[in-house]
Formats: structure tokens, C-alpha cells, sequence
């Protein structure tokens, strides 16, 4: 008998060697065994945690599973999914879930009406084959078991219509890695951009027909998957070559980060906010349009149509990466546009991480100045920006700021009012309850209702915060009323003694980033607040290496610090009349008389162009000298010139108005001194004396620098000019006898009056026509100069700086001759 036994058990273990089973066989005993722990209310995870025997999650109940948590698996443990699991981790914190000694041939199964969400988990040591496992009068023969049977369980297992979505995950030295059996809902499994590698025996088995997706994946090898260790159909088109594979990144700017310069929107050329954050990302490995984007968009209209626009870029780039979802960084405004198209009904989900920067989850008390007054904030800077803003304003034909926000209307503006309690009546001194009494955002009210914010679950959020100083941001307004009749301004409250100097202008500071209050982007979402002393614009900088980690997980050892500008040089011109500025080394920003082209020779300047009534351009840092800015007349009539400087304490503007005619040039010297308590001096008119001697000595000066590089085409140049002199000189002689001549006849008494008329009225003609003739010829010579230039301009015998003097001096010249 006892022989007999033996028998039987070892013909038992040679079939089933032979014959593994399906696991849904499997499954069905380990649904029946002991459960050693069972989840029936929503539970977190975020400590690390052991697991051991067979843990259930029931039907109805939700385990979350936070970042950074580390789950150990006992042997052949098992975590039954009949609720949901949900696996939170972060690229630069994963959740991790190991064996406790190597592999433990542990698993994950999910069934029925269960349903898994990972992402960014790390799983190893798990998964099993089983050779045999008998159970007699419930007491097990060899090994103790709860399955009946033999058949490979992977370390995540579907089946039975059982939910599964895996993003960003790294599955790999497990025995087997993910089994699908049973009658599986195929379209509900979704394994994408992770890591399967390194299985020992299989990486996917699917017992469900079908195809499942598993698109997106990097399989151990360059070369794609390995067929020998995938069992069953299994979609995994597109799979990438690279092990440490990256979503693409786009930076989303926010209010007036966009501006145009070329014809084309660009992001924020003035400040350069973006500048060394778009500078780490190339420095850690990303590819300026193959995996690193920009989106500059029109910020003054509303919120919800540039979502619309993000939602094309998006799907843009996913069309030139090849890649199912991006990873965005927005800072300030740009993180309500991100989330109005995360939380819309038109979302795709193909936002992976999105990381916020100094974002107005709740609004800001400062944009109220905005919306109701027209100002944008008492900071230098602030005024900075008033200053562009107003010539915007101009430009678009509206008298100032205040009537171009609510005129256009700047529906962006009137988005980012806050939605908590900040005016505050100054005869009480009570705050007043949010919407009461105040100009509403419906806006941020909707965005931030629960049942919209549910709609961020899929996505991987990180809120930075800026910190500059308890009492370093407008948080309140103490408001007084301010009806006067037909001014629509401070509709609900002007703040108390705003214009008035020594007080404080109505404006009750604390806690926030100087533009956005603490109270308005903390704790969001219950988020993790990642704080950084630092200021709402320079946050961008000063978190470059912690986005890099959040996105990469690899924090970068050095920080890319290019353009920090503090100090700005403004220079306007209200037509009808274009600028160029020359600065103290020569470089130039403007227009190009000669070439009628935008120049920008200055790093990190900009230059609006002159396309419009207004320009003007910005240098940044400026250096201490002389500064010349040349103006050329678009039209007849009155000007106005300025200047202005800007730093963090104080601004200080230069204006000249004066009267130019179409085609005439004047000049103007600046002088910028660092050292002084006023940097910037007045703007001093030069009195332009060009001559015919003068355009030869720049002529000879340009040879003598180098700029023109053949001793006959300086010569063929000054010839030219010296036989417009010959031809002057000759006109000049024949002007000055027939004005003597016609002195003479005005004086001679002895005339009869009516003979005289008709004399002086011949001479008079004939002196028309020498004029006539001597304009003509000026014409005619200065155009054969001009050709001749050209000329030596196309064989590079002349450098640009050259070439634009002796323009200016031909043009200066045909004027006033």
C-alpha cells in the first residue's frame, strides 16, 4: 500500500509536468483558501508594509498605495484584488514591491468586477511555476498549497474581466511577469510605457485570446521583444529601444510669458523666465522638438480656449514622438490652463506627470488691482510691466490699461481673481465672504469643485511652492467705496489711500511667492507641498534640478544659471517714428534704416519690431556708457521718445517729445552710470550735421577699421561724392548770381513796378529750376553711390556696420542736401 502511494504521487508530479494547467484553475482554489488579512474599507499604504499568506481587497474597497512605499512579500504570498488597488508611485519615488527573500513567488491577481491602477511601481521576485500541489483529506502530501493542479502564475495575474492598467512601471526578475486567463476583458488591460525584463521564464503569457495592449514597452533588448517569452497574442507595437526611454516635456508659460517676435509666438523673450529651466532639460539628455516643447499661447484670452490649444499641441506631439502621453510643466497661469484641459470632458488622457509651478490653484488677491483698477501691482517690476502692457493697450486702440483689459475683454484676467476671502470693508474692518460683494470667477469656482478635481486622478501631480517671506505678498485689500459717477473703475471697493505716498496703499501683506498668496496654491489636492525660498517668477530657476528629478528621477548635479537679468533698459517710441539703439560696445536693437529689417545684435534683448504705431525694446542688464538711439521719420508730425529703468527698487523714466518729418533722422545720446542713485540721464538731442566731407571721413574711417576691404572701392565711393560736390558747388554758384541779381532789382527804384514784377518773376523761375536741377542731380548721384555700395555689399568688400553708416549718410544726405 505504502508502495502504491509513492507510485501515485510520482505519476501524479510526471503529468502534471507534462501538462501544465490554466490558471484560472488555480484561481478558483485560492479564492476558496484561508485569507490570512482582508481590506473592506478604503485603506492608505504609506509606510512600508509586509505582506504574507493571502491578503484580499474586497469588493467596494479602494487600497492606495502612496509613493515611496516599499511592499515585502512573504513566500507564495498573494494579494487578491477584488475591489481596487491603486499604486501611486512617482518616477523619482516608485512603489516597490519585492519578494522577501529574492523571489517568493508571490502575486498580484485581479478578477471580476477588481480593478488595478499602477503607476511607476517597481516589481520583482515574483511570480512562480507550479510543479505539483495535491491536496488529500485536506492535509497536503507535498508541500502546502491551496491550488489543485500545475501551471505558471505570473507575478501580476488577470482574468475573469478583471481590470488592469500598468503606466510607467518596471517589471522585471520575476519568474513570470503578467498572466492574462479566463474570459479576460482584453480591452480593459493596459500595460504601457514600462519596463518587462529579465523573466525566467515568460514576460507575458495570455490564455484569453485576443491581444491585449502592451504597446509602448521596452522588453530587456534594443531589438524588441523576445517571442520566446511571450505566450499567446500580445500587442506590443511600438515598442522602444531605449532602456531609459522619457515622455516628452512641455513647458506651458504663464500670464505675459508669450510674446511675439519674428511673426511668431515665442516663450517669454522679454524676462526670459524660461530660459535656464528649457537650458537644463537639453543639459539632462531631452531634444528641443523631438522631446522637448514649448507652448506660447495668446495668455489674454481665456483659459478654456487655450486648453482647447494645449490639447492640439499635445496631440501634435505625440504624433512626432510616437508616444501615448507627455509630461507637462507649468508655471503660474499655465498650471490652470493644464488642468482645464485635464479635468475637461475632452481630456485624453495623455498627461503622465504634470508638474505646477507658483500655479493660483485658488486665484490671486493682486489680479484684482487688474481687473478693477487697471494697475498691475506696486513692485518696480510690476511697473515694468504696466509699462509694455500700456503700450499693448495703445497699440490696440484703447486709451489705457483698465479699458483694453475690460474692453477686449482679457477674459484671463478676470480668471485669476480669487475665489477666497480677501477684500476687506475699511469702516469695518471685516472681511468680507467670498462671493459676496466681490467680482466672481466662475472660472477657478468650477475647476475647483470636487467633482472636477476627481478628474486629476490619472495624473501624476507635484505642486512647487515659492516661498519669499511671511510678509512678502498681497493677501488682503482694505477697500473703501469708490462710486464716482460714469468712472467704471473699483466697481467694489478702491483700496484705501492707493495713490496716496507714505501709506500702505490699502494692501495687507503675508505669506505667498510676491504674486500668489500661500493660502492659494498649498496643499492642493492634498498634494505634497514642495517649498522652495524663492520668488513666483524666479521659482522657475530655483526648481530647475528638483522638476528634472520629478520627471526623471535623477536629480542633475549642476544648475543652468544663463539669463538672470534684475535690471532693465525700456526704450519707446510713439510714432511717427522708428528707433535704433546703439550701446555702449556697438551692438545694436531696432530697425535697420538702410535694410529695413528688425536687428538684434544684443544677448538676451528683445525687440518688438516696427510694424505697428508702437515699438519698443528691452535691454536687459544694461552696461555702463553712452547709449545713441537713432531715430528715422514713418510719417510728419509729433513724437514721443522713452526711456526708462528698471530694477527691483525703482523706476525711472525719460521722455522727449519732439516733431520729425517722413525720412528724417535724429539723435539722441543716453547715458547709463550704475554708480549713481538716478542710473539714466536725460535724453540729450544731437544735432545731426552730415556733409558731403563727413560721409568721406566715415568713408575713410570705415576703410581704415577694416570694414571695407579694397582700397578701389574706397576710392570709386569717395570719387562719387567728390563730383556731387563739383556739381553742387557749380549749382551753388549759378543759385547765388541769380538770388544777387534778383537783390539788385528788388533795390533798383529806377524799375518801372511793373517790369520789375515781370523780371523778378523770370529770375524767379530760373532759380526754381537750378533748384529742380541741383535736386535732380542729387538724386541722381547719391543713387549711383548707393548702387555702387550695393555692389561691394554682394561681393563682401564691406561689413554690415559699414554698409549701415554710409546708408544712413546717403539717406541723410538726400534729405537735407
Amino acid at each position: 500500500m505504502k508502495l502504491a502511494k509513492i507510485f501515485f504521487v510520482v505519476s501524479l508530479v510526471f503529468s502534471f509536468c507534462l501538462t501544465p494547467l490554466n490558471l484560472d484553475g488555480i484561481l478558483s482554489h485560492l479564492s476558496n483558501a484561508q485569507v490570512a488579512n482582508e481590506i473592506i474599507a478604503d485603506t492608505i499604504w504609506d509606510t512600508d508594509k509586509t505582506v504574507d499568506g493571502f491578503t484580499n481587497i474586497a469588493e467596494n474597497a479602494t487600497l492606495t498605495i502612496k509613493k515611496g512605499v516599499t511592499i515585502t512579500f512573504g513566500q507564495s504570498a498573494v494579494l487578491s484584488v477584488a475591489g481596487k488597488l491603486d499604486v501611486r508611485g512617482t518616477v523619482k519615488d516608485p512603489v516597490k514591491f519585492i519578494g522577501n527573500n529574492g523571489n517568493s513567488g508571490y502575486s498580484v491577481t485581479v478578477g471580476g468586477s477588481g480593478e488595478i491602477k499602477m503607476r511607476n511601481a517597481d516589481i520583482s521576485g515574483g511570480g512562480s511555476y507550479f510543479f505539483f500541489f495535491f491536496i488529500q483529506n485536506d492535509k497536503p502530501i507535498i508541500n502546502k498549497a491551496y491550488a489543485f493542479g500545475g501551471s505558471y502564475v505570473g507575478v501580476i495575474n488577470v482574468h475573469n474581466s478583471g481590470k488592469l492598467e500598468i503606466q510607467g512601471s518596471n517589471i522585471h526578475d520575476n519568474e513570470v511577469g503578467v498572466m492574462i486567463s479566463g474570459d479576460a476583458g482584453l480591452s480593459q488591460i493596459k500595460v504601457n510605457r514600462s519596463k518587462i525584463s529579465n523573466s525566467k521564464y515568460f514576460d507575458v503569457i495570455n490564455q484569453a485570446g485576443g491581444s491585449p495592449d502592451f504597446q509602448y514597452n521596452w522588453w530587456g533588448s534594443s531589438n524588441g521583444p523576445d517571442d520566446m517569452k511571450i505566450q499567446g497574442a500580445v500587442n506590443y507595437s511600438n515598442w522602444t529601444a531605449e532602456e531609459n526611454f522619457r515622455d516628452p516635456v512641455i513647458i506651458v508659460p504663464g500670464i505675459l510669458g508669450s510674446w511675439e517676435k519674428g511673426g511668431k509666438l515665442q516663450i517669454d523673450p522679454i524676462f526670459h523666465t524660461y530660459d535656464n529651466l528649457y537650458g537644463q532639460f537639453i543639459s539632462s539628455g531631452y531634444v528641443p522638438e523631438s522631446n522637448l516643447f514649448t507652448f506660447p499661447y495668446q495668455w489674454r484670452d481665456s483659459n478654456i480656449q487655450n486648453a482647447q490649444l494645449l490639447e492640439e499641441k499635445i496631440q501634435d506631439i505625440k504624433q512626432i514622438a510616437n508616444w501615448p502621453k507627455v509630461d507637462v510643466v507649468a508655471h503660474s497661469m499655465g498650471g490652470l490652463v493644464a488642468r482645464s484641459y485635464a479635468e475637461g470632458e475632452d481630456y485624453q488622457n495623455d498627461i503622465d506627470q504634470l508638474v505646477f509651478l507658483a500655479t493660483p490653484h485658488l486665484g490671486s488677491t493682486k489680479t484684482y488691482l487688474t481687473w478693477e483698477g487697471g494697475d498691475l501691482g506696486p513692485k518696480a517690476l510690476d511697473k515694468f510691466r504696466q509699462r509694455i502692457f500700456t503700450l499693448e493697450a495703445i497699440k490696440n486702440g484703447y486709451t489705457d490699461i483698465y479699458n483694453y483689459v475690460r474692453g477686449l475683454p482679457m477674459q484671463s484676467v478676470q480668471e485669476l481673481l480669487p475665489i477666497y476671502d480677501y477684500l476687506r470693508d475699511a469702516d469695518t474692518m471685516e472681511l468680507r465672504i467670498y462671493p459676496n460683494n466681490y467680482p466672481t470667477n466662475t472660472f477657478l469656482e468650477l475647476l475647483n469643485n470636487s467633482n472636477q478635481l476627481e478628474n486629476l486622478d490619472n495624473v501624476s501631480m507635484v505642486n512647487i511652492i515659492a516661498d519669499a517671506g511671511t510678509d512678502s505678498t498681497i493677501n488682503n485689500l482694505r477697500v473703501v467705496d469708490n462710486w464716482i459717477p460714469l468712472n467704471l473703475k473699483w466697481e467694489y471697493g478702491k483700496p484705501e489711500n492707493y495713490n496716496t505716498p507714505f501709506t500702505d496703499h490699502g494692501l495687507e501683506y503675508g505669506a505667498g511667492d510676491e504674486t500668489v498668496p500661500e493660502r492659494s496654491n498649498i496643499d492642493f489636492t492634498g498634494l505634497d507641498n514642495v517649498i522652495i525660498e524663492s520668488s513666483h517668477n524666479d521659482i522657475v530657476t530655483d526648481a530647475q534640478k528638483e522638476v528634472i528629478e520629478e520627471l526623471t528621477g535623477i536629480e542633475p548635479t549642476e544648475e543652468v544659471r544663463m539669463n538672470i537679468f534684475k535690471k532693465f533698459l525700456l526704450v519707446r517710441i510713439f510714432s511717427p517714428a522708428d528707433f535704433m539703439v546703439i550701446v555702449p560696445d556697438g551692438k545694436r536693437v531696432g530697425k535697420d534704416f538702410a535694410g529695413g529689417e528688425a536687428v538684434n545684435e544684443i544677448p538676451g534683448a528683445f525687440y518688438s519690431g516696427f510694424d505697428g504705431d508702437i515699438e519698443f525694446a528691452v535691454i536687459p542688464e544694461p552696461m555702463d556708457g553712452e547709449y545713441k538711439i537713432e531715430l528715422e521719420g514713418t510719417g510728419d508730425g509729433e513724437y514721443t521718445l522713452s526711456a526708462s529703468f528698471i530694477d527691483d527698487e525703482q523706476d525711472i523714466d525719460r521722455d522727449f517729445t519732439g516733431n520729425i518729418q517722413i525720412g528724417q533722422n535724429q539723435r539722441f545720446n543716453l547715458v547709463y552710470d550704475s554708480e549713481k542713485e538716478e542710473p539714466i540721464s536725460d535724453l540729450e538731442p544731437e544735432a545731426v550735421v552730415v556733409s558731403i566731407d563727413s560721409t568721406i571721413a566715415d568713408i575713410e574711417t570705415i576703410y581704415e577699421k577694416g570694414w571695407i576691404t579694397k582700397t578701389s572701392d574706397k576710392k570709386l565711393l569717395i570719387r562719387q561724392l567728390k563730383h556731387l560736390e563739383r556739381k553742387l558747388k557749380h549749382f551753388d554758384r549759378k543759385t547765388e548770381r541769380i538770388e544777387k541779381l534778383i537783390r539788385k532789382i528788388e533795390n533798383n527804384p529806377k524799375i518801372n513796378p511793373k517790369k520789375k514784377e515781370k523780371i523778378l518773376k523770370r529770375l524767379n523761375q530760373k532759380l526754381e529750376k537750378v533748384s529742380e536741377q541741383r535736386q535732380r542731380t542729387i538724386n541722381k548721384r547719391l543713387g549711383s553711390l548707393e548702387r555702387i555700395l550695393n555692389r561691394i555689399k554682394i561681393k563682401d568688400g564691406i561689413s554690415e556696420q559699414g554698409y549701415d553708416i554710409i546708408m544712413s549718410d546717403i539717406n541723410y544726405l538726400r534729405n537735407n542736401l
